[in-house]
């Protein structure tokens, strides 16, 4: 039977984690899939785990890759060799229920253009248990934007086409979040199956190395940023969503990247900081409305000056407050 969906997982040294996530793609009750299992120069004995599951199960397929190309390189890989007219990403690490493809599928042959999952992480379920529905593709966005959609590629199901044009190949980090807002864009529907748990997310978090923590920061804030360069060109009206969504996660990233290292790291990532600052400096009332109380602009102020004084500052100032900021969820003073 020709692959209809294509679960793609992209493969590097995770052999002690790959096993329960090939298992869970092996017991999908969906019949019509393909499991691509895309290797980039695995070193710890992932490559011939790939190996032996295709040698075992006639839908599973391997991609290996020369050296390692680095995340963005594989998923473009991936996308390349899928041979199914759907696509659903599963990161090494995290499963699905036996029945998840069967059930978004389900939704999308019923009318939808694509289908979210609901899924677990740390145990507590990510969407509400509500009955499933169907909203339109731009309130699915504006969730997106908003950060009531996850910003993963994983945890759906979405047409092979809606990729196209995408590009992994610059290898930039955070590659999920400079290209889900293309993907959701591209439905004209999305149905939103949360009545169960489909996925558990247990893939390890990639921590950044020690003394690279404001470049890891600097790299997050940037995805965000070019996301952002998107929307003002094709749907300006959804600039302030996602101002007034992301201040607060962009700037106290990179406020705690800047606490925790030391000051010469601040001297080297001085200008790409500041452009950053200067993004969110131009964009106060957007960020904060009209009226947001006098320690919560005295912070997003400090944050946005694009001096580490700034940032330490602003660190002292939230410490104040329980929570560590009066900018989380448009904390009154």
């Amino acid at each position: 039977m020709p692959a209809r969906i294509s679960v793609i997982i992209p493969v590097f040294n995770d052999v002690d984690v790959l096993g329960v996530s090939l298992s869970s793609a092996r017991a999908q009750t969906l019949d019509g899939i393909e499991i691509l299992l895309v290797d980039s120069g695995s070193a710890d004995g992932s490559g011939a785990l790939c190996d032996r599951a295709a040698q075992e199960d006639a839908r599973v397929r391997v991609l290996h890759l020369t050296g390692h190309p680095g995340d963005a390189h594989t998923r473009a890989a991936g996308l390349g060799a899928a041979a199914g007219d759907y696509v659903v990403w599963l990161d090494a690490g995290d499963v699905m229920a036996p029945d998840a493809l069967q059930r978004l599928m389900r939704a999308v042959d019923a009318g939808a253009s694509m289908a979210v999952g609901n899924y677990a992480d740390g145990g507590a379920a990510r969407y509400p248990k509500t009955a499933p529905a169907v909203i339109s593709g731009r309130e699915a966005l504006h969730r997106l934007l908003r950060r009531e959609l996850s910003q993963s590629l994983s945890f759906n199901l979405a047409p092979r086409a809606y990729y196209d044009g995408v590009s992994f190949s610059d290898d930039k980090p955070f590659a999920d979040v400079r290209a889900s807002h293309i993907v959701y864009a591209r439905a004209q529907t999305v149905a939103m199956v949360t009545d169960a748990v489909l996925f558990e997310h247990r893939a390890r978090e990639k921590r950044p190395a020690p003394g690279t923590e404001i470049a890891a920061a600097i790299a997050y804030c940037d995805a965000y940023l070019l996301r952002e360069k998107v929307i003002e060109t094709r749907w300006p009206e959804c600039a302030a969503i996602f101002v007034r969504a992301n201040h607060a996660p962009l700037l106290l990233r990179l406020r705690t990247a800047i606490a925790c290292t030391p000051r010469c790291r601040f001297a080297e990532n001085r200008v790409a900081i500041r452009g950053i600052s200067a993004y969110f400096r131009a964009r106060e009332s957007m960020a904060l409305g009209d009226h947001p109380g006098r320690l919560r602009r005295a912070e997003y102020r400090l944050l946005t000056r694009g001096t580490r004084a700034g940032f330490i500052l602003a660190r002292a100032l939230g410490a104040t407050r329980r929570c560590g900021t009066y900018l989380e969820n448009g904390a009154a003073d």
